[in-house]
């Protein structure tokens, strides 16, 4: 994270909570705490980015079952708690994960505003066909692994 700070995500949810949960390390991985104190993103394998602002972007597998989509989650206090909406990508199902990182510009006339913005990338999967803009800007079925 841009204060120094590590995180990582688990499956399970703290006493009397749901979700998964976001673990934080300040000494650079030495040690690390639970950081989410009840109510975690839906579902299993989060993982997440930190968006510019500081806030962390989170995406989960819980097969559509909390909003018919994935869930995105926020968080704006380094994982304590989180604020979950449906996305308008799938539900991953049963031994299917989704990544979702933030890229670094290989050429700096890729970020067109110059504001330092870098673009984050969801690699997932599409089990059943969805309607989706290709890279010329059509709009298509697909189905299996996509990039978004």
């Amino acid at each position: 994270m841009k204060d120094g700070s590590l995180i990582s995500f688990s499956d399970g949810a703290t006493e009397d909570g749901s979700g998964s949960t976001v673990n934080i390390s300040n000494d650079g991985g030495m040690s690390w705490k639970v950081n989410t104190l009840k109510d975690g993103p839906p579902g299993i394998h989060t993982n997440g980015v930190e968006l510019n602002d500081g806030s962390i972007l989170t995406i989960s597998r819980d097969k559509g079952e909390t909003f018919g989509t994935m869930p995105f989650s926020v968080s704006n206090d380094h994982g304590k708690t989180f604020t979950s909406t449906g996305s308008e990508f799938p539900g991953i199902g049963t031994v299917q994960r989704s990544v979702l990182i933030r890229l670094e510009y290989s050429d700096q006339d890729l970020d067109p505003d110059k504001k330092g913005r870098k673009p984050i990338l969801l690699i997932s999967m599409a089990n059943d066909s969805i309607i989706a803009n290709d890279a010329n800007g059509v709009s298509r079925y697909i189905s299996g692994a996509f990039a978004a």
